[in-house]
């Protein structure tokens, strides 16, 4: 899941060049990472610079950071927590972890 939900964000970010398919990929992206810092070599000088430059300009446009949306979404998620606590005849009708699976939940979408 965690994996997923990070190729996630950084396809929906434009930053899929950030994506490793690979343990040496990862490695070979981590250390590009590192080296574009302060006391970095030169050609890689910057990197992190772009990275974050991209970030902050997708920002007011990306659903990544669209507050309202993800509220939306979490009180839909909620409603239906509640409601198959309900319909299960859940003792004191409090949801739980075992609602939202009951509920069907698979995602934000």
């Amino acid at each position: 899941m965690a994996r997923r939900c990070g190729a996630s964000f950084l396809q929906s970010m434009r930053l899929s060049s950030l994506l490793a398919r690979t343990p040496e990929e990862y490695v070979e992206i981590a250390s590009l990472l590192a080296r574009s810092g302060p006391g970095g070599r030169k050609q890689h000088l910057g990197t992190l610079k772009r990275i974050r430059s991209e970030v902050e300009r997708q920002r007011g446009t990306s659903p990544l950071f669209d507050t309202d949306l993800w509220v939306s979404h979490f009180q839909r998620l909620l409603q239906s927590m509640w409601e198959t606590a309900h319909a299960t005849g859940s003792e004191g009708g409090s949801p739980s972890a075992r609602h939202l699976v009951l509920s069907g939940h698979t995602g934000w979408a």
